[in-house]
C-alpha cells in the first residue's frame, strides 16, 4: 500500500559511508593455462614475488591473469580514440578479482636492435606516457616557453580589459598578400570594406595616401580597425571591434599601445590569436596526439637527430672548466675572463635577457638554457648600457660549438685537436627530449615531459591536482 513520506521521514537523509582502501588482490577460481581453480590473497602496496619451478604457472597466475585483468580495466577507461595506441588482452578466465586497479606492467624482453630503444619504449610505458602527455600536457611555445591556447572573443575583450586598462590602443588586424595580388589592389580591396586606415611597417597611414611597395621585399600590413581607450563604458564598442578584427585578420588581432613618447614603429603589440598560436612571437601549433610524442617515428623525432637524442660534437669537458661550477664562477672557458668588468657586464646583460640563473651549477640548467650557450641566440642582439669605463654597444652570442668550428676553420692546429675530441654530444636542437620542439615543449602539472622521462625513483611530480604523488621507492 503506498503512503506518502511524513514530515520526519522527508527530513531523515542517508549518510554515505567512506568507501573502504583496499588492502589486498583477492583472485577466486583463476584456471588460465595450466591454473587449476586457484585461490589466492595478495597484500597491495607491497612488492609480491611469485617463485617456483618452470611450468608451474607464475607468469599465468600473474600476467596472463591478475595483470590482464587489470590492464583490461585500464583501456576500458579510456576513450575509444586512445585505446588504438595500447594492445588490449583477452579477458582471463577466472571467477573474479577484488581489490584490483587498472595496471600496467614491465615485461621481460630482449632490447632491439634500434639504438632508439629505451626501458621505456621496450617494456611499452612510453606508449602510457604519450597519451598521458597528448590529453593532459599544456602546450607551450618552445622560444618563448609560455602556455599556448586558443581564445574566444569574448576571453580576447576581457584580457584586453584587464590588462590596458585606461591605456590608448589601436585594434589592428594584419593582412597578406594573396598569390598574384599587388599591394596597390590590397590597398583597393581595404578600402571597398570601409577601413580608412593601415598600418604598414609600424607607421599608421590613411589608405588614401597607401605607399607603392614592391613584392620583392617583406613587409608588415595591418587594417586599423579601431582606435579607442580601454574603459568599462566601452565594452559593446571593444566587442564589436575586436569580433570585426578577428573576421579581417583571419583569426588574429593585435592590440598596439599608442605611446607618444615612441616613434610608431616602438610601440607595444600585443598579439592574439583564436588559434593555437603562441601570443609573444605569433608561431602557430597543430594539436598534438600520441604519436606526436613518439621519437620512433617521423612524426615526433627531431628532425636533427631523428630521435638518437645525440650529435656528433665536441665533448662538453673541452667547453667548460667543470659542470659543477656556475658562469658567474667562470665556467665557460671561452667567455672573456671574467676579472674585467666588461666582461662580466656582458655575461650579466646575456642571462638577464635570456632567462639563465648564472649562480647555477652548469649541470643544474635545463636543456633551453643550455642550448642557448652551445648553439647561441641565433640572430639577438644584447644591448650594453654605457658606463664610466665604456662606452654603450651591442653584441651577438653565437654559442660555444659555432665559435669552435670557426676557430677550427681558421686554424689547422685547432682542427686537429678538436678531431680527437669529438664525439655524441646532447642534440642542440632538442636538448636530449628526441623529439620535435613543439612536442617537448608542454608541461603536466609544473614539470616538462623531459622532466618527468628523466626523474629518478626517489624524485616526486605532479601532473595535476587530481593526481597523488607517487610514494619514494624504498
Amino acid at each position: 500500500m503506498l503512503h506518502a513520506p511524513t514530515k520526519s521521514e522527508k527530513k531523515t537523509k542517508k549518510v554515505r559511508t567512506k568507501p573502504q582502501q583496499a588492502t589486498e588482490i583477492v583472485v577466486r577460481g583463476a584456471e588460465q593455462h595450466n591454473l587449476r581453480s586457484v585461490d589466492v590473497t595478495i597484500p597491495r602496496d607491497q612488492m609480491s614475488v611469485f617463485c617456483g619451478p618452470s611450468g608451474s604457472g607464475k607468469s599465468s597466475l600473474a600476467m596472463d591473469t591478475i595483470y590482464a585483468e587489470g590492464q583490461r580495466r585500464y583501456v576500458e577507461s579510456l576513450s575509444s580514440y586512445a585505446r588504438q595506441f595500447v594492445n588490449q588482452m583477452d579477458k582471463p578466465r577466472v571467477d573474479h578479482i577484488d581489490g584490483l586497479s587498472p595496471a600496467i606492467a614491465i615485461e621481460q624482453k630482449n632490447l632491439g636492435a634500434t639504438p632508439r630503444s629505451t626501458v621505456g619504449t621496450v617494456t611499452e610505458i612510453y606508449d602510457y606516457f604519450r597519451i598521458m602527455m597528448a590529453r593532459l600536457g599544456t602546450p607551450h611555445c618552445p622560444a618563448c616557453d609560455t602556455a599556448i591556447g586558443t581564445q574566444t572573443p569574448d576571453q580576447i575583450v576581457d584580457k584586453i580589459l584587464r590588462r590596458h586598462d585606461g591605456e590608448k590602443v589601436l585594434l589592428t588586424a594584419p593582412v597578406e598578400l594573396d598569390a598574384g595580388q599587388t599591394y596597390e589592389q590590397l590597398w583597393d580591396e581595404i578600402r571597398t570594406m570601409g577601413y580608412v586606415r593601415i598600418r604598414v611597417n609600424g607607421q599608421v597611414i590613411a589608405t588614401d595616401e597607401a605607399p607603392t611597395l614592391g613584392r620583392q621585399a617583406k613587409h608588415t600590413v595591418e587594417v586599423v580597425v579601431d582606435r579607442l581607450e580601454i574603459k568599462s563604458a566601452i565594452i559593446s564598442r571593444l566587442t564589436d571591434s575586436v569580433e570585426s578584427a578577428l573576421s579581417v585578420g583571419k583569426g588574429i588581432l593585435q592590440v598596439v599601445i599608442a605611446d607618444d613618447r615612441l616613434p610608431q614603429p616602438e610601440w607595444t603589440v600585443v598579439r592574439h590569436s583564436q588559434h593555437l598560436a603562441c601570443d609573444s612571437c605569433g608561431r602557430s601549433f597543430e594539436l598534438l596526439s600520441p604519436n606526436n610524442y613518439s621519437f620512433n617515428s617521423q612524426l615526433g623525432w627531431c628532425g636533427d637527430c631523428q630521435g638518437l637524442g645525440t650529435q656528433v660534437g665536441a665533448s662538453p669537458a673541452l667547453l667548460f672548466k667543470n659542470m659543477e661550477t656556475s658562469l658567474d664562477e667562470g665556467a665557460m672557458r671561452l667567455w672573456p675572463e671574467l676579472g674585467i668588468p666588461l666582461s662580466q657586464t656582458m655575461l650579466s646583460t646575456f642571462c638577464g635577457t635570456m632567462g639563465i640563473n648564472s649562480k647555477l651549477p652548469i649541470s643544474q640548467l635545463d636543456a633551453r638554457q643550455r642550448r642557448f650557450l652551445f648553439y647561441g641566440t641565433g640572430e639577438r642582439w644584447f644591448k650594453v648600457a654605457a658606463a664610466d669605463n665604456h662606452a654603450g654597444f651591442d653584441f651577438q652570442f653565437k654559442g660555444l660549438y659555432p665559435m669552435l668550428e670557426e676557430a677550427a676553420r681558421l686554424s689547422t692546429p685547432i682542427r686537429q685537436r678538436l678531431q680527437s675530441l669529438m664525439g655524441d654530444v646532447e642534440c642542440g636542437s632538442c636538448g636530449g627530449s628526441r623529439l620535435r620542439d613543439d612536442a617537448a615543449a608542454p608541461f603536466a602539472g609544473d614539470s616538462s615531459q623531459l622532466e618527468i622521462r628523466s626523474a629518478r625513483g626517489q624524485d616526486r611530480w605532479r601532473v595535476g591536482s587530481r593526481n597523488r604523488e607517487p610514494s619514494p621507492v624504498p
